[in-house]
């Protein structure tokens, strides 16, 4: 390679790293506020529920609000059944907020400032790839703020002594080794928002943020009232995975490939749809 292909090529990153650097410090002013009021609502809609909660070793009370969170309902099929159906708000409100958090800010970069820069910048490829980081990190630092509240409010519970009886299912999930407990609280629901996030921000590209936000309500509407493994929100269901009932029909490994692979598919179409729109020149 001759001196100044590497040189040009050392220039690239460094311009890519300055603009995912300025996405990284913009965005998280714009959104810190949802954040935090994100984090406060949820605190609200569980101590109604404080019950769930039983004292355990350090770090257990979290797990159980997450478990309580990502715990799922079962697949709602007919009414007449007498199932009672509970709609779980708290995981709508993770969901629809981790999307907003993630999604809102590169719509609103790019309708306010996006085509100057794009001039000035003289390629729409590091405009996308920043933005695309910026939905994966966003969406990671909105779940380790919210696991953050959830590690304070349940040191707050356990120092003013407020005790329940635990759920059954943390009872069951209390067997379970370290490992899958983290599959299970933190990488699946995780990498099920960084995948909801990635295809909001794909469709908010193309067709705006409604259509997104449209888009990304039905899927997880459709998540909760039918168990198809291909509505990827089955898989951070506690109740529908596999490790927990033989017969849940949820399998994590399968889950989490699936997911990336779909992550891959739109980013790869999206990139190139998004290069051959450009008319300033790449």
């Amino acid at each position: 390679m001759k001196k100044s292909d590497l040189r040009l090529k050392k220039l690239s990153v460094y311009s890519l790293l300055k603009i995912i650097f300025r996405d990284m410090k913009t965005g998280l002013l714009v959104t810190w506020k949802w954040i935090f009021l994100v984090a406060l609502l949820q605190i609200v809609l569980i101590i109604p529920h404080f019950q769930f909660i039983q004292h355990g070793a350090w770090g257990e009370i979290t797990m159980q609000i997450c478990t309580y969170i990502w715990e799922g309902i079962p697949e709602f099929i007919h009414a007449d059944q007498g199932m009672i159906f509970r709609i779980p708000v708290e995981w709508y409100l993770v969901q629809l907020s981790s999307f907003f958090v993630s999604v809102f800010y590169p719509v609103m970069d790019y309708n306010e400032r996006g085509y100057p820069f794009l001039i000035r910048l003289k390629s729409r490829g590091d405009w996308w790839k920043s933005k695309l980081v910026w939905v994966v990190f966003s969406t990671i630092i909105f779940f380790m703020f919210l696991i953050g509240i959830f590690f304070c409010t349940g040191q707050v519970v356990s120092f003013i002594g407020v005790s329940g009886e635990g759920s059954d299912l943390w009872h069951c999930l209390r067997a379970f080794s370290m490992l899958r407990k983290v599959h299970l609280l933190f990488i699946l629901p995780v990498a099920c928002a960084i995948t909801q996030n990635i295809i909001g921000f794909v469709i908010s590209m193309e067709k705006g943020i409604i259509p997104a936000l449209v888009v990304s309500i039905l899927l997880i509407i459709s998540a909760v009232y039918l168990k198809n493994p291909f509505l990827w929100w089955n898989y951070c269901m506690i109740t529908r995975n596999k490790w927990v009932a033989q017969n849940a029909g949820m399998d994590t490994g399968v889950g989490l490939l699936y997911m990336f692979f779909l992550s891959v598919l739109f980013c790869m179409w999206e990139y190139r749809n998004f290069i051959d729109k450009d008319t300033v020149g790449n």
